[in-house]
């Protein structure tokens, strides 16, 4: 299947570096390397309207003089329950976890994770079990 661009929409950010669709197409989350956020936007018959909101991460790893001098927002997914969008921030050593409810993002605390300070997360996938 090819892909083929059907519309563009300022983000007003730089450096996307993974994106992901929800499972009923209605929404689309970005991380974006550069500015350090995750952002939601609605779609609609596939194309963007509109933009729902971006949320800036914080935090510092121990490497300021490379990677880490300031929050990298690598990766986003869906959990397999479908419950969460999940970020994974190079610069912060952080996987934030995320409720998102008509497609707008809420950080929830109680499920993010501190990961090993200098470690700088890019990715995560779930396993079966």
């Amino acid at each position: 299947e090819e892909l083929i661009p059907n519309n563009n929409y300022n983000s007003n950010g730089r450096s996307y570096t993974n994106l992901c669709v929800s499972d009923n197409s209605r929404y689309l989350f970005a991380a974006n390397y550069h500015v350090g956020s995750t952002a939601s936007y609605l779609l609609e018959n596939n194309f963007i309207k509109e933009k729902i909101c971006a949320i800036h991460h914080t935090g510092l790893g121990p490497d300021l003089l490379k990677r880490q001098t300031g929050p990298h927002c690598h990766y986003v997914g869906i959990t397999p329950d479908k419950e969460f969008v999940y970020a994974v921030d190079l610069g912060a050593d952080k996987v934030i976890m995320y409720t998102y409810q008509d497609g707008k993002l809420e950080e929830d605390v109680e499920h993010t994770l501190n990961v090993v300070p200098g470690s700088g997360p890019r990715h995560m996938i779930f396993s079966k079990d």
